[in-house]
């Protein structure tokens, strides 16, 4: 259940577990939380939270094929973090690897390798996502605390320029 506590807990609980298996100070990690609004960020999440599929295809072009594939999850997330692995452009075709971390509605994180291939200007893509079930830190993802805590202060933005509704949480 998406509420200010949990969440504060649940990304409290992911720096302090982060901050010891990489050798963060843990009062370089209470210093990172402590720039962090739990109840903007709330209202952010609340309003990004959306399914998440295994496999999309889409374009923009008359008769493209839009397919949405199995549900990832299995309930709704966000992506609270994103870092590129790999990418390869060759005339119009692009294609991409990143790392993803996503917050699921029970308040889990779940490390996610995505796969993005597409073509001209987003004329038509698709995408093949696979969660991987352990820590982030066991994954080749290079969480940096320091810009995943100002990722999530960036995130605020839109609450504080009234860009999105204001839940009742």
């Amino acid at each position: 259940m998406l509420s200010v506590d949990a969440l504060e807990r649940a990304v409290t609980d992911l720096f302090h577990a982060h901050g010891a298996v990489c050798d963060y100070d843990p009062d370089e990690v209470e210093e990172m939380l402590s720039g962090i609004d739990f109840h903007a960020l709330t209202q952010v999440v609340r309003h990004k939270m959306g399914t998440v599929y295994s496999f999309t295809t889409q374009g923009n072009l008359p008769k493209s094929f839009n397919y949405r594939g199995p549900e990832l999850f299995g309930q709704e997330a966000v992506c609270l973090y994103e870092e590129m692995n790999q990418v390869s452009m060759e005339e119009v075709t692009t294609a991409s690897r990143y790392y993803e971390l996503w917050l699921l509605e029970d308040m889990t994180f779940m490390p996610v390798v995505r796969v993005a291939v597409s073509w001209g200007d987003k004329e038509y893509s698709c995408e093949y996502r696979v969660s991987k079930d352990c820590e982030p830190w066991e994954t080749d993802m290079s969480l940096d605390l320091e810009n995943f805590s100002a990722n999530l202060m960036n995130m605020c933005d839109p609450c504080y320029e009234s860009e999105i509704p204001v839940y009742e949480l």
